[in-house]
């Protein structure tokens, strides 16, 4: 999800990682509405949010998996 950045990570995102989808908004929405917006473009049956300035164990998905 893009809510209009402009420091450049769109560009890289979309160089580095070619097979990332990109949902942009056009506008800022705000940090709920924007990963409400990308959460409704997934075709996933579940959907995990981090923050990029967070750790974690390295059985939390499958944890999380499992009590799914």
């Amino acid at each position: 999800m893009d809510n209009v950045s402009t420091d450049g990570s769109l560009s890289l995102v979309r160089r580095d990682f070619p097979e990332a989808r990109v949902v942009s908004l056009g506008e800022n929405r705000g940090f709920s509405a924007g990963v409400n917006a990308g959460i409704e473009a997934s075709e996933a049956e579940l959907v995990a949010l981090l923050n990029n300035d967070t750790d974690q164990d390295p059985g939390w998905l499958a944890a999380l998996v499992r009590a799914a």
